[in-house]
């Protein structure tokens, strides 16, 4: 990579104290970014924090808002921010940092597991209910319809149970 790939580009990384967020400033720094005053040109919500490793069933509700407020709601304010400006100029890019624990889970941490207890995090893909297929509000008609698969149609919403032996 040469060092003027962002060259003149005014980035902001949240989260840049310790981690990955220092890591990610000084590499966009060394490929040309700035963070000097001016419009930013990329995003970086890296901030987050694991909060409290004690049992969920022993988290105060003020702990869990906060780990909600910094690892949620701070990307929600972030991309608020500096969305319109990106759009009106017509460029820009944002960049969510999130976290492995989601897809994997982690012992020991309050949001994904719990002594003995599985915690899933789902994910599924696009799937036609009547939450999807509501419009009428501003965003969802600004957003217009998502974009068929390839096959032509979305996959009915099915459920089953798998059996073993």
């Amino acid at each position: 990579m040469t060092a003027s790939r962002f060259n003149g580009s005014v980035c902001l990384v949240t989260g840049s104290a310790q981690g990955i967020g220092p890591a990610t400033a000084r590499r966009l720094a060394a490929e040309g970014a700035t963070a000097d005053a001016g419009p930013l040109d990329a995003l970086v919500n890296n901030a987050g924090t694991v909060g409290s490793y004690e049992p969920i069933t022993e988290i105060t509700l003020e702990d869990w808002d906060r780990v909600v407020r910094i690892n949620q709601t701070s990307v929600f304010y972030g991309m608020r921010t500096v969305l319109p400006g990106m759009v009106e100029r017509g460029r820009g890019a944002v960049v969510n940092v999130s976290s492995m624990g989601g897809i994997i889970g982690a012992s020991g941490v309050a949001a994904y597991a719990a002594n003995g207890v599985r915690i899933h995090s789902v994910h599924p893909g696009f799937v036609v209910t009547p939450m999807t297929e509501v419009r009428g509000s501003g965003a969802a008609e600004s957003a217009g319809p998502p974009a068929e698969p390839s096959g032509g149609k979305f996959p009915e919403p099915t459920f089953g149970v798998a059996r073993s032996g």
